[in-house]
């Protein structure tokens, strides 16, 4: 059953701008469907949904690119209230995948194109345009921790950063929160082997900063983990949820 935009849980989340009445009914006839997804599938491009503009309604997605070689670096991790497709929806073209990490709910952009649709709206194309570049600056931040932290570094920021987005969502209970990633999935978003994500993992548990399990992050020292990890919490709010 399709849940009418009105009713969206997400919309009630502080991290996104309020719609007016206008604007809500107008994102109301954008949307086409809902979609539901298993775990470990491509979610865009895909059968049910081709490479329209979507947003992730529930669970956990991320973008990624294939290299030659058969390796796979994770761009981003996707949460609730992400959008999908839209770098194809504005420019054209895109060089990456999305790819569900965990069973998915998906709304899919049928209506009017993209851009003529912002045209029409420019308080949510200024919206839009804030999530964009809050979005380049976490990417900058994260680069900058790929290429100058160590092994145990960088995992505590990633862990930091998801643990962050998370409470924003309200997704979360005092210091620990939902955590699926697998290790395979923090080796392919850090560069890192097995290995060393193993041997960092259990760094943090002896620090005494971190712990992980049964799918679950607790942090143990948050004033000490963005110490260690030079983690500065980004300040984000008012970004948009176009469907």
């Amino acid at each position: 059953m399709t849940l009418p935009c009105t009713k969206c849980d997400l919309r009630g989340k502080a991290v996104f701008r309020p719609l007016t009445d206008r604007e809500l009914a107008d994102v109301a006839h954008l949307k086409g469907s809902e979609v539901s997804l298993p775990a470990k599938c491509d979610i865009v491009p895909s059968e049910r949904i081709g490479d329209a503009p979507c947003t992730l309604k529930a669970g956990w997605a991320f973008s990624y690119r294939s290299l030659p070689n058969g390796t796979r670096q994770i761009l981003d991790f996707l949460l609730p209230g992400d959008t999908m497709g839209l770098q194809k929806a504005l420019t054209g073209g895109t060089q990456h995948r999305v790819h569900s990490l965990t069973p998915v709910t998906v709304c899919v952009l049928n209506g009017m194109p993209l851009p003529a649709f912002l045209d029409g709206h420019p308080e949510m194309c200024s919206a839009l345009n804030r999530k964009l570049l809050l979005e380049q600056r976490r990417a900058d931040e994260r680069l900058t921790a790929l290429g100058r932290l160590t092994a145990p570094q960088r995992i505590g920021y990633l862990m930091l950063d998801i643990f962050d987005r998370l409470r924003r969502l309200g997704l979360g209970d005092g210091a620990w929160v939902h955590f699926p990633l697998q290790r395979q999935h923090i080796a392919d978003a850090l560069g890192l082997s097995g290995t060393h994500v193993n041997r960092s993992l259990i760094e943090l548990r002896e620090r005494e900063l971190v712990s992980l399990g049964n799918n679950v992050l607790f942090i143990h020292d948050r004033e000490a983990l963005e110490g260690f990890c030079c983690y500065v919490p980004l300040e984000i709010r008012d970004c948009v949820l176009l469907l």
